[in-house]
């Protein structure tokens, strides 16, 4: 089968024949950013996306994230900034966190970033967060 069928509703464009199924399901409806903190902070993120593996290793969900961080003000940021990655289940509770660098006397105003958190369920919600301190 070509490309062109494929597309046109074959077996997808991104399944050859014979390939295995995605082994991962997008949950970007999931992430929810902080508008007001990152404005304050003088960045903005975009271009956010976030994966989680269908099946769990160890008791552990892999949830990938990854986006771009730009800057808002200028190119610069006034000091280091750390963006926390927070993965929450259906009842709020803390689940898996990671955390994001953004050193002002490197950053040039635009910084992409790929995290993975390690959550104990799967994620319904995983928030965004940019902070002067560390985790």
């Amino acid at each position: 089968m070509n490309t062109l069928s494929a597309l046109e509703g074959g077996e997808g464009p991104f399944q050859p024949s014979g390939a295995h199924p995605l082994s991962f399901k997008e949950i970007t409806h999931c992430v929810e950013r902080m508008p007001e903190i990152e404005e304050r902070l003088g960045i903005r993120m975009q271009g956010v996306m976030a994966t989680v593996e269908n099946e769990p290793s160890e008791g552990l969900y892999q949830v990938d994230i990854q986006g771009e961080i730009y800057a808002s003000k200028g190119g610069e940021i006034a000091s280091n900034l750390y963006i926390h990655f927070v993965c929450q289940n259906e009842r709020d509770q803390v689940i898996g966190t990671a955390q994001h660098t953004l050193y002002a006397d490197t950053f040039t105003g635009y910084k992409p970033f790929h995290e993975i958190v390690y959550a104990r369920a799967f994620p319904v919600r995983i928030k965004l967060i940019p902070n002067k301190e560390p985790l």
